[in-house]
């Protein structure tokens, strides 16, 4: 071990900062006054939807909106979920990757529910790009709290670490933060990620 150095992915701040939140959400035709949960990422075996859709058909915070940004072979799974749902989920599908910050900024609350199970000793075990990258845009995220996940998000400071469950979902929504809260926590969040550079990680 003392021969090993893990060295963490990097964040491109030219791409990925804080811009106005009005400006986003009209570039994408969204509404100034609903909350935005947004993903951003694969639809497979390392990630899952599921519970959050299975609790929003339990829990729905009214103006609350899910938007879906990536494809995979689990869509189709996510859409049938997704069908009848009281909140309204969008499935934008694969975006460019110089328009994911746009997404990024136009939401609240930004997650990475990762599937642990997918994963050796229900850790996950690789560096995640998508978290430093929304807290980098001033977004708070949710996540599970495994592996390296834990040096990244402060529970209940830059985000909320629970495990990847219908019935945590359901309690987390039924206390959801209000925007303002949640854009408070976006404003920590960017700071904690700046240190995440792609110029430091090729040093290192």
């Amino acid at each position: 071990a003392d021969r090993i150095t893990v060295v963490p992915l990097g964040v491109d701040h030219a791409v990925f900062h804080p811009r106005a939140m009005s400006e986003s959400r009209a570039d994408l035709g969204l509404a100034p006054g609903v909350t935005v949960m947004l993903y951003v990422g694969g639809m497979d075996q390392y990630h899952n939807l599921s519970p959050l859709l299975q609790a929003l058909r339990e829990v729905a915070p009214a103006e609350l909106e899910l938007h879906l940004v990536g494809d995979g072979e689990y869509r189709s799974r996510y859409e049938q979920l997704a069908t009848g749902s009281p909140v309204k989920v969008v499935f934008h599908g694969q975006v460019p990757h110089q328009r994911v910050p746009v997404h990024i900024s136009a939401a609240d609350l930004c997650l990475a529910p990762y599937h642990t199970s997918g994963f050796h000793n229900d850790e996950v075990a690789f560096s995640t790009l998508k978290i430093p990258e929304y807290m980098a845009c001033e977004r708070p995220v949710i996540s599970v709290p495994s592996g390296n996940i834990r040096a990244l998000i402060t529970d209940g400071v830059t985000g909320f670490l629970f495990n990847n469950t219908a019935a945590s979902w359901s309690a987390f929504l039924a206390r959801m933060p209000d925007r303002a809260s949640l854009a408070a926590m976006g404003r920590v969040a960017g700071p904690a990620v700046a240190h995440l550079d792609w110029r430091a990680t090729a040093r290192r």
